[in-house]
């Protein structure tokens, strides 16, 4: 059939065109209704399969369950050993920790993953783990929660005590945050005596010629402490911290690891950095006798003592803090661990997260094997009565 036109006296045909062009488009229309038809389908069986084994409401409270858990534990002021026993999962499910949040998956089914945050400590090291949920089968048709233990130290939420380090201290909650702390130039000051000005396998000249040679920001200047006491002369003014590296003077014990600060009026600001770098020092693997943040009054030393360094620097908006490491010999200091341990605590301070942390032991104090190891000593151990106090 068609129909004819007359066009300057010619006849002219047109067939139906049309035809084919309608039956590919119903092709492909019928081709996507099957399609969607397939998709929905494999849809509903993941559905009805998820309801059949009824984990939706399982998983949902898992996550909400582990996410307050965690809030909790982050938070808790102090050393702290958990043990949780999760509901039972007869199947693969894991629980995964990364920015903040908990995650809920079952890595062999195609569904999105459940979500829930969590509340974590700027002070805190970021807690990042996989944990399995599924339970162990004892006996047929018998099954038992997995046994997950969490353990928290100062700065640290791990699921391992050999990932924390007990001695960690609890730090101030200030906020003590800058938007660039690359900008702020550390001075680096160490306090030697006698031959050991020189020698430069001191381990407190190692660490700091390594830490002002890996960070621009941070300079360094020996310093000898004699009869006199310190005297570091040449504090820069525009240093907005001040690190002091070596020997207090001070009568301790082999092994003993103490962070002194002066009590004045930015003691609040001293004790969160010495906190922060101590808290770095003390590595998985590091071992001390014990380990103390102390305050001192500078008016009370003695002349002679070095902590009267104290007194040397130039300006009292400055945050000052003395590292004593003399009770480790050479072969117990890993001067390049602790020079990284010492920055990211520096870091810490000012909230920056750029550097790791450090691996391995950074002190190590190891009782001889013909001696009596001696009792372990809190981190809040009185201190004995040595130069620091008998001035008052």
């Amino acid at each position: 059939m068609g129909f004819d036109s007359r066009k300057r006296g010619k006849l002219v045909f047109f067939p139906f065109r049309g035809k084919k062009a309608d039956i590919m488009h119903e092709f492909y229309f019928i081709l996507f209704e099957l399609i969607l038809v397939v998709l929905v389908f494999a849809a509903l069986l993941a559905y009805v399969n998820n309801i059949a084994k009824d984990l939706g409401f399982e998983k949902r409270y898992i996550s909400m369950d582990m996410g307050i858990l965690t809030t909790v534990v982050d938070y808790v002021p102090g050393t702290l050993k958990h043990i949780y026993n999760p509901i039972i999962f007869k199947t693969p499910v894991t629980a995964s920790y990364a920015d903040s949040l908990v995650q809920i998956t079952e890595p062999q089914v195609e569904l999105p993953a459940i979500v829930y945050w969590y509340l974590a400590s700027r002070d805190a090291d970021i807690f990042r783990s996989t944990i399995s949920l599924k339970s162990d089968e004892v006996e047929k048709g018998v099954f038992v929660p997995p046994n997950i233990t969490f353990y928290k130290t100062g700065k640290k939420v791990a699921l391992s005590d050999k990932n924390t380090n007990a001695l960690h201290i609890i730090c101030p909650t200030i906020n003590t945050t800058v938007d660039d702390y690359k900008s702020k130039k550390i001075f680096i000051a160490k306090v030697l005596s006698g031959s050991s000005v020189s020698d430069a396998e001191n381990p407190t000249n190692r660490i700091a010629n390594i830490i002002s040679a890996k960070y621009p920001q941070v300079s360094a200047k020996a310093s000898q402490a004699a009869s006199q006491g310190s005297a570091i002369s040449a504090i820069p003014a525009d240093s907005e911290m001040v690190v002091v590296i070596g020997d207090s003077g001070e009568k301790r014990e082999p092994g003993s690891f103490v962070v002194y600060i002066p009590a004045d009026a930015r003691l609040p600001e001293e004790r969160k950095l010495a906190c922060m770098v101590a808290n770095e020092i003390l590595t998985d693997d590091t071992s001390v006798f014990y380990a103390q943040i102390m305050p001192v009054y500078i008016d009370s030393l003695k002349e002679t003592s070095p902590l009267k360094v104290f007194k040397e620097r130039s300006s009292p908006n400055q945050v000052m803090i003395f590292l004593d490491i003399s009770k480790f010999t050479k072969d117990q200091v890993n001067v390049d661990n602790t020079a990284d341990a010492i920055y990211r605590g520096i870091q810490r301070y000012y909230g920056g997260y750029d550097i790791p942390s450090p691996t391995g032991a950074t002190l190590t104090y190891a009782v001889a094997a013909t001696q009596a190891a001696p009792v372990q000593a809190p981190s809040v151990a009185m201190p004995d009565l040595g130069s620091a106090e008998e001035n008052e």
